[in-house]
């Protein structure tokens, strides 16, 4: 994890094969290899247990989350995410600082 601008990305990736930057906000990102990220970590998971990704529900609120909320069979964003990573998610629910995973949850009667 770094902070960094959209136009500092070149500079932090100068000389750098085989990774790329993924934001999950506008002044942070992180830098993983080109291979790697949630959506793929997910897959994986998945694959590992022989999870169907429509039985599987993901909450998000940074950019770095599109891919992941795009795989499962239910993505959330978090009420304080992007309007990127709302445009992408099935569901929107309560702010993380509110405790939004937890009430959205509750309110499906899934705990």
């Amino acid at each position: 994890m770094v902070g960094a601008t959209k136009d500092q990305y070149a500079k932090l990736l100068d000389g750098v094969k085989k990774a790329k930057i993924t934001a999950w906000w506008d002044r942070a990102v992180d830098i993983i290899t080109v291979t790697s990220g949630k959506g793929r970590g997910i897959k994986k998971i998945l694959e590992h247990y022989d999870i169907k990704e429509d039985e599987v529900m993901a909450f998000g609120d940074g950019r770095n989350d599109i891919k992941m909320l795009k795989i499962v069979g239910h993505g959330v964003a978090m009420a304080n995410a992007t309007s990127d990573v709302k445009a992408c998610a099935d569901d929107i629910c309560g702010d993380v600082a509110d405790d939004g995973i937890y009430h959205y949850l509750a309110s499906k009667g899934i705990i």
